[in-house]
């Protein structure tokens, strides 16, 4: 018959522990509450494997990046090989042809003016096309027969003559 007034009825004890709860967030501080230390650890735990998975799925993305440049660039890479090697021997044998045709050049230009008695041109054609091709058989006979011609006339290369002569080396490397 009187149930409400048993379920309104407080102890002194609950009435105290209600107002001494109520009385710090009445007067505007906070209370702090602090999780137990398992429910701590759980939430840090999850928080790093987020921040592990995260980590991972970051790291993997960057090498798969870097795995499918290398295979895409891998085709051009291989094309830039092959034409440096064709162009280097392209440029090779560019300047072997030049190198030759300034060699025969020089040689029919000495043997010209050796033929129309101009030695000491012939001379300095022939040392120039020594400078070419040093291990040339044609043009280290003209150029002894050219110093044998000036030493009969001028007598000044008969020095040079007799070095070549005694030492089987034209001329001195620079």
């Amino acid at each position: 018959m009187f149930d409400y007034l048993e379920l309104d009825y407080k102890t002194k004890r609950e009435r105290e522990l209600i107002s001494s709860i109520r009385k710090p967030i009445s007067n505007g501080t906070e209370i702090s509450f602090k999780p137990p230390f398992s429910i701590w650890l759980k939430t840090y735990i999850l928080k790093l494997k987020f921040y592990k998975k995260k980590l991972v799925l970051g790291i993997s993305t960057l090498l798969l990046i870097v795995v499918s440049t290398i295979m895409l660039l891998n085709p051009i890479v291989v094309k830039f090989e092959a034409y440096s090697i064709k162009h280097k021997k392209e440029t090779m044998a560019l300047r072997e042809k030049k190198k030759q045709k300034a060699f025969n050049f020089l040689m029919n230009s000495g043997k010209r003016r050796l033929q129309q008695g101009r030695e000491l041109g012939a001379y300095k054609e022939f040392k120039l096309a020594y400078a070419i091709y040093p291990k040339n058989s044609e043009v280290n006979q003209l150029i002894i027969e050219t110093l044998a011609v000036l030493c009969e006339k001028e007598g000044s290369y008969c020095k040079d003559l007799d070095d070549i002569m005694n030492s089987g080396v034209l001329f001195k490397p620079l």
